[in-house]
């Protein structure tokens, strides 16, 4: 008798387990834990850095600050992307709707504003090269005086 009764509290206790293992309260439970526990690093991570930061008299950026956008900033950049989104459809629609040398027309556009662009940046180094010999004779220049 004491046998059947050690052996059935021994399966009792194991089924209570496995049905704990299996229980969505009890996994919500677990995963609300876990997210806690990971915000809780979060925050001690970013007061670290905070302290090391103001130790070192650095400015603290906002974005570690933990100070959060306003609503209204939130609505606006939802809007603002909502906007861009349907201008994005909108300009698709009235490509697929062109005919083909419009089509080419808008390509070649294109091509035209990113040659100028590459031509800007090419004058933009031909400066600084020039600037940078420039520099470079003086520095030269310099040194000579210096022996």
């Amino acid at each position: 008798m004491r046998k059947i009764m050690l052996s059935l509290g021994v399966v009792l206790c194991l089924s209570q387990l496995t049905y704990a293992k299996n229980d969505p309260n009890v996994e919500r439970l677990l995963r609300i834990a876990k997210q806690r526990q990971a915000e809780k690093a979060k925050a001690a991570k970013q007061e670290e850095l905070m302290n090391n930061l103001v130790e070192e008299g650095e400015e603290v950026p906002s974005s570690v600050k933990g100070v959060k956008p306003s609503k209204q900033e939130m609505d606006a950049k939802a809007a603002e992307a909502r906007k861009k989104k349907a201008e994005a459809k909108a300009q698709k629609a009235k490509y697929k709707n062109m005919s083909e040398s419009e089509k080419m027309d808008v390509e070649i556009q294109r091509i035209k504003k990113r040659v100028e662009e590459i031509n800007g940046n090419i004058e933009t180094f031909h400066k600084t090269n020039e600037m940078l010999e420039k520099m470079e004779t003086r520095l030269e220049g310099i040194e000579d005086k210096l022996k």
